[in-house]
């Protein structure tokens, strides 16, 4: 009898693991990513910094926007821009889908650091 009485437990502990491994297989498939980046993300003044960004909808997204502010704009899910910012600034990545027929919305921020020039010299 003992026996049978081990293999009931490990197959429930088994089953058990198994469908936890389950769930967050599924939970984290489902769930959409934005992976946003600037390299580097300090940079003199003049010289330019790429913005790098990668959106991976959830599932079952649809009609799915991706947006970069300041002055950048609609961007497809994937891409790069090179920017050259005046001064420090903060630039934010927004997407927007569908999800289950709700408006959806998620944003991420990344701040690029300008070292301003240093001022000419005074000749008098």
């Amino acid at each position: 009898m003992q026996p049978f009485l081990l293999g009931k437990v490990l197959t429930g502990v088994f089953g058990k693991l198994v469908l936890v491994f389950l769930l967050a297989l599924l939970f984290s498939a489902c769930g959409g990513s934005v992976d946003f980046t600037a390299n580097p993300d300090t940079v003199d003044e003049g010289t330019p910094s790429t913005l790098a960004w990668k959106v991976t909808p959830a599932n079952g997204a649809t009609d799915v926007t991706v947006d970069i502010q300041p002055n950048v704009g609609p961007v497809l899910v994937e891409g790069t821009r090179d920017v050259t910012p005046v001064e420090t600034t903060e630039y934010t990545l927004t997407t927007t889908s569908i999800i289950s027929g709700k408006l959806e919305s998620e944003t991420e921020v990344v701040t690029i650091t300008v070292i301003p020039a240093p001022a000419p010299p005074v000749i008098d």
